[in-house]
């Protein structure tokens, strides 16, 4: 589960053999940390020159050293390339499998967020019970989202349970379907407080006839919010203020189909909507936030009700206001997520 991308030089590591040829291999403590990061990792290995030993294999070096997990695509030169073409071949695995090499930014999400979901195979669950925390990349029913930071286990529910599929857009994703009442849940031992940032991607196939939440912590009118679709597909977001429910709509409609990556900022009494990274398109005042719900569920309302249809890749809490750089951080870290443009500079943050 652990993304990156290595050149691999001489053999000084042990990684390279001759001389009738070289082989490459993948260290099984480098890849079981608990860095989060997308499935695939991109090796460039680089050796001199040599003759071609047969037979050549792919995932078995002999000796019943054999390889566990997916191989996505190789490549191989019969000459050493060049730093150029090296960075032209890396770019176009990132590109293509749509790997973030922009992972700086990942560490200030960790310490700054409060909860984290990412549609990656790691950090999912097909057993009964949340012991296994890992599995290869399987389009199945997932029964548990593990949470990076906290560790806590949101529970699926619906008939099915929630798919884990490869969106051609979002990349890895979870599928929800609202006629099953698909939907992940955490039952308690969440900490969100009236003031939070929620940064999210997703991308809805049904956007009328009914509300369709994306993310919620609302404690019915006692406190908390909840953002998602109308029933005529805007984006709405709804507060418990201590004593009555409040919904404000946002000019923004979806399109079925079409990835979204929207920011929405709670100060308490004041919720912002930014879509793609844009300049907030509105400011609509609230009565003061109430409490939230211990609870949270992604892909329903925290009641249970009013499903979501579509794709959603990620989702990430934070519990405060983030500052227009940090925003920005979050928001380039997940145009390399999703591969959706923002108007920043995401090099130099």
């Amino acid at each position: 589960g652990d993304a990156s991308t290595k050149l691999i030089e001489n053999d000084s590591g042990g990684n390279i053999t001759g001389p009738g040829g070289w082989s490459f291999s993948v260290n099984d403590t480098a890849i079981t940390n608990n860095n989060p990061g997308p499935i695939y990792k991109v090796i460039i290995a680089k050796g001199a020159p040599v003759t071609l030993s047969s037979p050549l294999h792919i995932g078995y070096a002999g000796s019943g050293a054999y390889f566990n997990g997916e191989m996505a695509e190789l490549a191989f030169y019969d000459r050493q390339l060049t730093s150029a073409e090296i960075t032209g071949v890396v770019d176009h695995f990132l590109k293509k499998f749509r790997i973030a090499k922009k992972m700086p930014l990942t560490p200030y999400i960790t310490q700054a967020a409060y909860m984290w979901l990412r549609a990656d195979a790691n950090l999912t669950d097909v057993a009964s019970s949340a012991t296994t925390t890992s599995f290869m990349f399987n389009p199945t029913q997932i029964q548990f989202w593990k949470d990076i930071l906290q560790g806590k286990q949101f529970a699926g529910s619906g008939t099915p349970y929630p798919m884990l599929v490869s969106d051609p857009v979002n990349g890895s994703s979870m599928q929800f379907n609202s006629t099953g009442g698909q939907h992940f849940y955490l039952g308690t031992g969440a900490s969100f407080t009236t003031t939070l940032t929620l940064v999210a991607a997703y991308r809805p196939t049904a956007i009328t006839g009914a509300n369709r939440v994306v993310f919620s912590n609302r404690n019915g009118s006692t406190g908390g919010f909840e953002y998602g679709i109308d029933l005529s597909g805007n984006a709405y977001a709804t507060i418990g203020n201590g004593s009555s429910m409040e919904t404000r709509v946002f000019p923004f409609m979806h399109a079925p189909g079409r990835p979204e990556m929207i920011t929405l900022r709670a100060d308490g009494t004041t919720l912002t909507l930014s879509v793609l990274g844009a300049p907030a398109m509105n400011q609509t005042p609230v009565m003061p936030i109430g409490t939230p719900n211990t609870a949270a569920a992604i892909g329903a309302s925290s009641l249970g009700v009013e499903y979501f249809d579509g794709q959603i890749s990620e989702v990430i809490v934070f519990n405060a206001l983030l500052n227009a750089t940090n925003q920005q951080k979050v928001e380039c870290y997940m145009s390399e997520r999703t591969g959706l443009q923002v108007p920043h500079n995401c090099d130099a943050l």
